[in-house]
């Protein structure tokens, strides 16, 4: 009889991400207890480690340079398979290594599913790689550094999608348009060389759906307590400068508390000042307004990836100057910088990108993608300027 009801009630109730209820991740790797049964497989690669970590906890990835990461196979979370797709991280954020800081996700190319921790096209703080550059924070400050953060990603292909940080979601949301990406998921950094983030990872899960915002917060709460020890300071105090400073002293990146809902689902180009005088206006139109309004195109250029699978080369295996530089390793696919052994075809402006030459074979190797312009249409300059 107790059965038949809860039946009933669960067939004409909210589903479980909407209501609350549990929901169990697809995926989840907890690195501070490895052998633990609920753990996906998962692979330790190029010398990563699971180490003591700090503030007493047990153990927890460690990436402390450009090359580590923990691989989970046979997980494949492109739109085609997940409409809907939650990714989760509980990490120690180390310090800001590089302009980039791509976490955890499957990025093969144009923005793949990921969380990102500092990247400098989404403002520099925590932000989700949606196919496109965007901003989901209104202050765009340095994610906390120096203490343990939970971090969420919801995706929804051709819908609202939005970072949550300890819980508390972001300012504004926009609307997915992601690739297909890896059948697997790398943690730590994605496949691209210098994108690392310098930390500690305790554990990382996914949802084959959109968490609600109460079930985020619950993952949360779940996540510190985990840690024994409580968030030191709620987002709305957290800091973006270096731990010495005071944090309460600091402007906040997260969203004000009191008003989430009227914030949280702005799209990231929604502008600040009033634009009626751009709304809904025609090419010709828009560029008779051209001191205050601006045109955008439908597509812009996105990245610059290998033209064909055969030049596609990992060069993040080459942790040194000389090997990254021979091109014997490699038939020239690899350069080397201050941020490391990273493809030739990487973080190349549209007109570098479709120039560039094999120096082995003298023929064009990289070609320049499009993404959509979340700034298509006759905008404000104060959003698109």
């Amino acid at each position: 009889m107790i059965y038949s009801l809860l039946f009933f009630i669960g067939a004409i109730s909210l589903p479980a991400y909407a209501s609350g209820t549990a929901l169990d991740p697809v995926a989840q790797v907890d690195f501070s207890d490895p052998d633990v049964p609920t753990n996906s497989p998962f692979s330790l690669k190029n010398g990563a480690q699971i180490l003591p970590a700090p503030d007493g906890v047990s153990g927890a990835l460690r990436i402390d340079k450009d090359g580590p990461y923990a691989l989970i196979p046979g997980v494949n979370i492109s739109p085609s398979n997940m409409n809907e797709c939650t990714l989760t991280a509980g990490l120690y954020l180390e310090s800001i290594a590089n302009r980039y800081g791509w976490v955890f996700g499957h990025e093969q190319s144009g923005y793949d599913r990921t969380i990102l921790m500092h990247v400098d096209r989404f403002g520099g703080s925590i932000a989700s790689a949606v196919g496109f550059p965007w901003k989901p924070w209104k202050n765009s400050n340095q994610p906390p550094m120096k203490k343990w953060v939970h971090v969420t990603a919801v995706f929804r292909q051709g819908g609202q999608s939005y970072v949550f940080l300890d819980g508390v979601r972001s300012d504004f949301s926009t609307v997915a348009k992601n690739g297909s990406g890896m059948a697997e998921l790398w943690v730590g950094r994605p496949h691209h060389g210098g994108h690392w983030v310098n930390s500690w990872i305790k554990e990382v899960k996914v949802f084959d759906t959109a968490l609600s915002d109460d079930f985020v917060k619950e993952q949360s709460k779940e996540f510190h307590k985990s840690l024994e020890i409580a968030p030191t300071e709620s987002p709305a105090k957290l800091s973006s400068a270096s731990p010495s400073v005071d944090p309460t002293s600091m402007p906040s990146i997260a969203p004000p508390t009191s008003s989430p809902a009227t914030t949280s689902m702005a799209p990231s180009a929604a502008p600040i000042e009033n634009k009626n005088n751009c709304d809904d206006k025609s090419k010709s139109a828009c560029k008779k307004l051209k001191d205050s309004c601006v045109f955008g195109k439908s597509k812009i250029f996105g990245v610059c990836k290998p033209k064909k699978s055969t030049y596609i080369h990992n060069c993040a295996d080459y942790d040194d100057e000389e090997s990254c530089t021979d091109d014997e390793n490699h038939g020239g696919l690899c350069k080397f910088n201050t941020d490391g052994c990273s493809h030739v075809c990487d973080d190349l402006n549209k007109k570098d990108c479709k120039k560039l030459k094999n120096t082995t074979n003298n023929k064009k190797i990289c070609k320049a993608t499009k993404v959509r312009n979340p700034c298509k249409g006759c905008q404000h300059k104060t959003t698109c300027g």
